[in-house]
């Protein structure tokens, strides 16, 4: 088999798997600040650390909470404040901890860290939920929250490593010989064309890091400048429209690059209140185009875009500044079917 028959069969082997097999997810932040009460003070968890954030069971990993004093210099107090600061640990079979830091003076803008205690049961395999929460001393006002999870894994499923077998030093094989001048001239890279056209195109397409899959149409007014169309669901709802050019230089394997518009939206739930968050960004991207089967072509990419979802949501007496991830820079694959 030659070197191209086997990287076109690893390439549609992973759009594959991409396809049907891909299920990673950006994260949306469940943090919200910016809810002071009427005297104006105010607090932010403004980060959680684990280190590590995979552990086998028996083993804690170090947990640290982050907060900062929010409140308002005009607060009656100079912008000080006092806080109850509350880290709460839920195992995978539910039950939960409680660590506690009651009546926490604050400068104004004063940063802290809160580490949390090694007392929650850590021999379950299984995701664990760490979420760090700030109120009023009386405990009557949520000020903001934060979570983060680390994972757990079964002491038996950690082998221990072998030693490393000796080798036997093998001899030199020989060196190939260089091919001929004739052999050169037959193979068709860069030099030979595809010659048969194509022009309408439907297939999947997927957006890896922004978890977004669905169909794709494809359209070539011109031998090598494609119009194309996706529609995806998933972790986002996305429509995206692109332009791009592919470059000539081989018969199965032909590099693009171009630019397009996406809108990627996702529903959440803040404070009570379900609401969705959209935005719309330009993108940018190259890769690379694979003639799999003879009307069947693959497709895979690096895009990037300044993409940011943000959204004010106000409930009632409540406010709240919710933000989701989204990747900036993800892989994008695509398994496409030319009707004609």
């Amino acid at each position: 088999m030659t070197p191209g028959f086997i990287l076109r069969i690893a390439l549609t082997t992973m759009i594959l798997q991409y396809i049907t097999l891909f299920s990673s997810a950006a994260a949306i932040k469940d943090a919200y600040a910016g809810t002071p009460d009427r005297a104006g003070n105010n607090a932010e968890v403004y980060s959680i650390t684990i280190s590590p954030d995979t552990v086998t069971a028996g083993t804690y990993p170090e947990i640290k909470g982050y907060v900062r004093n929010a409140s308002i210099t005009s607060n009656g107090n100079g912008g000080k404040a006092a806080f109850d600061v509350v880290a709460v640990i839920t195992t995978p079979n539910g039950s939960q901890k409680s660590m506690i830091w009651r009546d926490v003076r604050f400068n104004a803008d004063q940063r802290k860290s809160y580490p949390a205690a090694n007392s929650y049961d850590i021999k379950q395999a299984g995701t664990y939920k760490v979420v760090y929460s700030v109120y009023n001393t009386d405990r009557t006002q949520l000020y903001a929250t934060l979570s983060k999870s680390f994972t757990v894994s079964s002491a038996a499923a950690v082998k221990k490593p072998e030693p490393a077998a000796k080798v036997q030093k093998k001899p030199e094989a020989a060196k190939p010989e260089k091919p001929k001048k004739s052999e050169i001239a037959e193979q068709p890279y860069k030099k030979a064309r595809d010659k048969e056209r194509k022009y309408v195109g439907v297939g999947a397409y997927v957006n890896s890091l922004n978890l977004s899959y669905g169909g794709t149409l494809v359209f070539w007014p011109l031998e090598n400048l494609a119009i194309q169309g996706a529609y995806g669901v998933g972790t986002f709802t996305s429509y995206e429209g692109r332009v791009f050019y592919r470059l000539p230089l081989s018969t199965d394997f032909k590099p693009y690059f171009g630019a397009g518009f996406l809108h990627a939206e996702r529903d959440a739930t803040v404070i009570g209140l379900k609401t969705t968050i959209a935005g719309d960004s330009y993108t940018v991207f190259g890769g690379v185009e694979m003639k799999l089967y003879k009307s069947l072509y693959g497709y895979v990419d690096v895009s990037g875009t300044p993409m940011k979802l943000k959204k004010d949501v106000v409930n009632g007496s409540q406010a709240a500044t919710v933000t989701v991830e989204y990747a900036p820079v993800t892989i994008c694959t695509g398994l496409v079917f030319y009707l004609f």
